[in-house]
């Protein structure tokens, strides 16, 4: 496999030249993207997160629900160039690096995990369109309270849970995807070639030769989660040049 020597941006599931035509189209997926923006009204960011399995605890509704709206405004701004929605986004990273002091819980890892790769998108998608001293001052904040507060849950749980379990699973494919975006936010060339390599030793793992995943028997929603971490993590690496679709004869293509 090829490593990453150079980071094209922006670094998101959109390849750079779709970021740009993008604009001022109108069909039924960017009506779908604008009207879900527009259901954001303020965030939900709270100080202190302790997430149980299932959604339990305090934080999961306040952080997936900001993190999908993050990512639903950048996209509303490249397609209307309606600036309110760029600051939108601004403000939910903003809320969440400023606000959120703790986060912690057994579904820690897979939550931080779910937040940051949508948060990352955004923050990336805005770094290279919507250029203001309030969008700097924004990715500097979050990228702190990211390194600070989610990257301990990401870089801990892959080895450890794959050991106390013995399998890799949706958790580790949504993980390495998060860590994957938000080191391409980064500029980070060797967290990314590692992401890269991690990738190919989770698909080994966790897809067999029949195409079938450590948890298809188990139930469709987290067979899902887990062929969508793999599928994420390979777009966003296609659109660096590196093709992991082809992967044991296109397996997973």
């Amino acid at each position: 496999m090829s490593t990453i020597t150079q980071i094209r941006h922006p670094a998101t599931l959109i390849d750079p030249q779709s970021v740009w035509s993008l604009k001022n189209k109108n069909n039924r997926y960017i009506s779908h993207i604008v009207s879900e923006a527009t259901r954001f009204t303020q965030p939900k960011a709270i100080p202190v997160v302790n997430i149980g399995f299932g959604g339990s605890g305090l934080g999961h509704l306040e952080f997936t629900s900001d993190a999908k709206a993050a990512y639903a405004n950048a996209l509303a701004y490249l397609a209307t160039e309606n600036t309110t929605f760029a600051e939108n986004t601004l403000r939910i990273l903003n809320a969440w690096s400023t606000t959120c002091k703790t986060f912690t819980g057994p579904n820690a890892p897979l939550e931080a995990a779910w937040g940051t790769a949508a948060m990352a998108r955004a923050c990336e998608l805005l770094k290279y369109t919507y250029p203001s001293t309030q969008n700097i001052n924004t990715e500097t904040s979050f990228i702190d309270w990211v390194r600070r507060l989610l990257m301990p849950h990401l870089r801990g749980e892959t080895e450890r849970y794959r050991l106390n379990w013995g399998f890799y699973n949706n958790w580790h494919t949504s993980i390495n995807e998060a860590r994957l975006q938000f080191a391409l936010l980064c500029d980070d060339i060797p967290e990314v070639n590692g992401c890269l390599q991690r990738y190919i030793t989770i698909f080994n793992s966790y897809v067999n030769d029949v195409g079938t995943t450590g948890e298809t028997y188990r139930d469709s929603d987290h067979c899902c989660f887990g062929l969508a971490g793999l599928v994420q993590t390979c777009e966003l690496a296609f659109h660096q040049g590196v093709n992991l679709y082809q992967l044991r004869n296109n397996l997973l293509h």
